[in-house]
């Protein structure tokens, strides 16, 4: 069971893994803006206009990775919400089935009887369970979206400054 104190940490890190996110993915793409107007033409060869393409393109792709992450990871949170929603009412319905007594749902006013709140409850477990098959593998593909855009964009940063270095050396 989690705390009040663990669950503010939690919330911390989420927020400043999706700023960050973010300010990657901004900054590659405004490198790419940046790098793709001062961009001169060259005939494709081992020249440093050459390797200068291919650091936009790796940046570009690094950009696209992240984008990937963060869609990723804003659909694993809708996913754990829809679950724990269902989980939440799933639970809520079995009390109600095992009062014995009906109950009056405040929101909506309707008058739930035993029968139909562990009808409701099954069903609300069975959701539940669905979507916790589809959230499995989630985590591990925001994982490797953050692998794959920090090491385009790393490879992309490396190239561009060996076109820049390069330059007066390679013909």
């Amino acid at each position: 069971m989690s705390t009040e104190r663990s669950d503010r940490v939690y919330f911390s890190y989420l927020e400043a893994s999706q700023r960050f996110d973010y300010f990657v993915v901004g900054a590659s793409l405004a490198l790419v803006g940046y790098l793709g107007s001062a961009y001169s033409p060259a005939r494709l060869g081992w020249n440093s206009a050459t390797i200068e393409l291919a650091a936009i393109a790796l940046l570009l792709f690094s950009a696209i990775a992240g984008l990937k992450r963060i869609e990723t990871s804003l659909t694993l949170l809708a996913g754990m919400q829809r679950r724990l929603r269902a989980e939440e009412t799933a639970g809520t319905m079995a009390g109600v089935a095992t009062s014995g007594t009906p109950a009056l749902n405040k929101a909506t006013g309707e008058i739930l009887w035993p029968a139909d709140a562990l009808e409701k409850a099954q069903r609300h477990k069975v959701g539940a369970e669905v979507i916790a098959k589809k959230l499995d593998s989630m985590p591990e593909w925001s994982g490797r979206w953050y692998r794959i855009r920090n090491l385009l964009l790393i490879l992309g940063l490396a190239l561009l400054v060996l076109a820049r270095v390069s330059e007066p050396y390679i013909a």
